[in-house]
């Protein structure tokens, strides 16, 4: 198993790798690119910092856990919780 000190860290035993994204380079890399991601499917700006990342594979399957923090208008989220699920202000209550 390779060991790239700037990227990630991983460790195997068996059948099951896991993979732990360590360097906050590539947190910071990999949060821009989530924001972009976010801005393309929902049309609005957020702030996204990936805190940790995580990566479980066993038996052909991936787990994987983030700690995340995200950062939107409130406005904005108003407007996606109506737009993706139908709620306005009144079912929220």
């Amino acid at each position: 198993m390779r060991r790239h000190p700037l990227l990630l860290f991983m460790k195997g035993s068996g059948n099951v790798d896991t993979v732990n994204i360590v360097s906050e380079f590539t947190r910071k890399i990999l949060s821009k690119l989530a924001g972009q991601l976010l801005r393309k499917h929902l049309g609005c700006e957020i702030g996204v910092q990936l805190n940790s990342i995580n990566v479980t594979i066993c038996d052909g399957k991936a787990h994987i856990h983030l700690d995340a923090d995200a950062e939107i208008e409130k406005e904005e989220l108003q407007r996606l919780i109506k737009n993706q699920f139908g709620l306005d202000e009144k079912d929220m209550e």
